[in-house]
């Protein structure tokens, strides 16, 4: 293996390569590799992130060479990410860092399509409660994305989802008990390094108490400081002693933290005092991603990523790759002005550097199919998949122990789902929004469907009255949805919709995908709930295979709902 001179490297950069050496610019399904060379030869910037751009205009159909929206094989995406680094190489002479979301399920995960195998959601990992488990499941995500050229992850949430009406964190979250999600989310990070990649601790000091979405809006969480001593610091003081290298900072201000005016992300305080001297992390700090209107729409995206790097980020996540070059000027403009040293800029992007020789990735290969065909999707990963599903599924109800259901009993179920912007982005056949009905009709092989819009419309509801009339049984399953499109009273129409299911007499039973908060809200009528805990495959073929008596229920509810739905709960399923 070869030396590399990173002191060397340092000294042939200029200041604005150095400086945009600390950006995870974003690179979409619609650039074409021509289109990512002019970008690059702009700015060198130091990594791209493919969430969510890579996936934003693959339901009307991109066919550029990125492969995404075109149904190829998986080796030839990996191939055009491939091409991408060896770009970074002939123009920078460094390589550029390749990173996305994969939090469990195609809800939170950018690499949606077949082969790749989905793991349960972090609650459904909470749920198995196992740390060898959550080792797994980190590991076959890592394993799968590093053979496909991904080189960091976004992830996991170390996030304490303390408030059940938080729209933003929740199915990603570990659960709501501090020491939880540090104990699993260590080996979940374990898990990731062992598969090669590195990865974050987000989001910083903490999000999951909050009750706002920070995409949409900048938010205040106004705990005391013994909240964050005892919850919230727990799970990310965990990840830091495990050795994660990087920390994510949340677009939130936390006045009992010392800074009532600026978010994390832009507080020297949370940044310094805090992060760096109370947590004692050594390792890169960055911004969510600067572009959500939580900071564009006060500051504006250059100005903001400025004022991020003066209060001590090391990197900026920014996923408007047009916004990088006013924001290179920008913090020039404060260089000028001695709010920032170039000192400080040089020792950042030495950071970036060293994590990059960290991981191997200096070691410049040519591109391998074999090596993607045979570490995606590999019959020993569909089996590791197929039982982490098996483990996380779990019955909240068994009213008049309606659960395993009776095929003898019911021959012409109705399955109900709503429509997922997850499942449609991925254009993949096998995983479409027939899967759950797909894994009914194994056991009724005469179960009709029909799909409702997230927001599902009055004639979709009233047309489930003439479904439910023809039906002996209904599976209604209330799907996540994402949080970045989350917000408060989300469920308001397909909790409607169920209630008119409900309203002719026929038993109703529910599947949750995401976070079991949602179950409260279901009618009373509503005799079963069973959490698949993601959007796969995997999970429905369990959830259905738990709900008809063919497997043994492990899985507890990992977070406290309610009195009848409280933490550990697991409903009792009598199998004959």
């Amino acid at each position: 293996m070869a030396t590399i001179d990173i002191a060397k490297i340092l000294d042939s950069m200029s200041i604005d390569d150095k400086i945009a050496q600390l950006f995870l610019s974003g690179l979409c399904a619609e650039e074409s590799l021509d289109e990512v060379r002019a970008h690059m030869e702009k700015d060198h910037f130091g990594g791209y992130s493919l969430s969510y751009n890579f996936a934003r205009f693959i339901r009307g159909g991109s066919y550029h060479d990125c492969g995404i929206g075109k149904l190829v094989p998986i080796e030839k995406t990996a191939e055009w990410l491939h091409k991408v680094k060896e770009l970074s190489w002939e123009i920078m002479g460094v390589p550029v860092i390749c990173t996305l979301d994969q939090e469990g399920g195609m809800e939170e995960s950018e690499f949606r399509r077949t082969p790749v195998v989905l793991t349960p959601n972090q609650m459904g990992i909470a749920a198995i409660g196992e740390e060898d488990e959550a080792y797994e499941a980190a590991y076959l995500s890592a394993s799968q994305l590093k053979a496909l050229g991904v080189d960091m992850l976004l992830g996991l949430c170390m996030d304490v989802n303390s408030n059940p009406e938080n729209v933003e964190i929740a199915h990603r979250a570990l659960g709501d008990l501090p020491e939880v999600v540090a104990r699993l989310g260590v080996r979940i990070i374990h898990g990731y390094h062992d598969g090669g990649l590195f990865c974050t601790a987000k989001h910083f000091p903490g999000r999951g108490h909050a009750g706002g979405n920070a995409h949409a809006d900048l938010d205040v969480l106004d705990m005391d400081r013994t909240h964050y001593n005892e919850v919230e610091f727990v799970p990310f003081k965990a990840a830091i002693d495990a050795g994660v290298d990087m920390v994510m900072l949340s677009h939130t201000i936390y006045p009992a933290l010392g800074d009532n005016k600026l978010p994390a992300s832009m507080s020297p305080v949370i940044i310094k005092d805090v992060l760096r001297k109370k947590l004692d992390f050594k390792g890169i700090v960055y911004t969510d991603d600067i572009s959500m209107l939580a900071i564009s729409k006060i500051w504006g995206v250059p100005t903001a990523c400025a004022m991020a790097f003066e209060a001590g980020n090391d990197m900026i996540l920014m996923k408007v790759n047009h916004e990088l070059r006013p924001a290179v000027e920008a913090t020039k403009k404060f260089i000028g002005e001695g709010k920032i040293t170039e000192e400080q800029i040089t020792a950042s992007a030495e950071k970036v550097l060293r994590l990059k020789e960290k991981y191997g990735m200096f070691n410049r290969k040519p591109f391998d199919s074999a090596a993607v065909t045979n570490n995606v999707g590999t019959e020993k990963q569909l089996e590791v998949g197929r039982r982490l599903a098996r483990k996380a599924v779990t019955a909240l109800k068994n009213e008049d122990n309606i659960f395993p259901l009776d095929p003898q009993k019911y021959t012409t179920p109705l399955v109900i789902a709503c429509r997922d912007r997850s499942v449609s982005v991925a254009n993949d056949p096998e995983r479409s929004h027939d899967m759950l009905v797909n894994n009914v009709q194994r056991f009724y092989p005469r179960a009709r469907w029909m799909i409702l819009d997230q927001a599902p419309t009055k004639d979709q509801i009233w047309e489930i009255e003439g479904q439910v009339k023809n039906a002996d049984l209904v599976i209604f399953a209330v799907h996540t949805v994402r949080s970045g499109e989350a917000s408060q009273g989300q469920y308001a129409k397909t909790i409607e919709a169920m209630e008119k299911a409900c309203s002719f007499g026929k038993p109703v039973v529910a599947v949750v995908t995401g976070a079991p908060y949602v179950a409260a809200l279901f009618p009373e009528a509503v005799k079963g709930i069973a959490c698949s805990f993601s959007v796969t495959p995997p999970t429905f073929e369990a959830v259905v295979d738990l709900m008809c008596g063919k497997i043994q229920m492990h899985g507890k509810n990992p977070v406290q709902i309610n009195d009848a739905m409280p933490r550990g709960h697991a409903a009792p399923i009598h199998i004959a």
